[in-house]
């Protein structure tokens, strides 16, 4: 399983403009192949960070995730709102028990 861990900061005022210009891309990423968990969280802390958490199946999926037309779409929507690039970290996991 690959997990992924997506952080944005929006600029001040922005967040809930990045979150709106998310839905669409949020709901058929949801429904590619390979997605297992998809979701967009906001800081509760801090009101410009947005994480995205994502659980895929393969590489291949989340390779051909990034490369989709709708997510390239959902990044130039999103982009007026953010400051700076997203970091990004993606992680080979194992499940295991407690």
């Amino acid at each position: 399983m690959i997990m992924v861990i997506a952080k944005f900061k929006t600029k001040k005022g922005s967040r809930e403009d990045a979150v709106r210009a998310s839905r669409e891309s949020i709901e058929a990423t949801r429904k590619e192949k390979g997605c297992i968990y998809y979701e967009l969280f906001a800081a509760t802390e801090n009101e410009t960070n947005l994480v995205f958490v994502e659980k895929w199946e393969d590489l291949d999926s989340l390779r051909a995730h990034l490369a989709s037309d709708q997510m390239k779409k959902a990044q130039a929507a999103r982009a007026p709102y953010l400051d700076g690039p997203a970091d990004v970290q993606v992680f080979e996991a194992v499940p295991t028990n407690l």
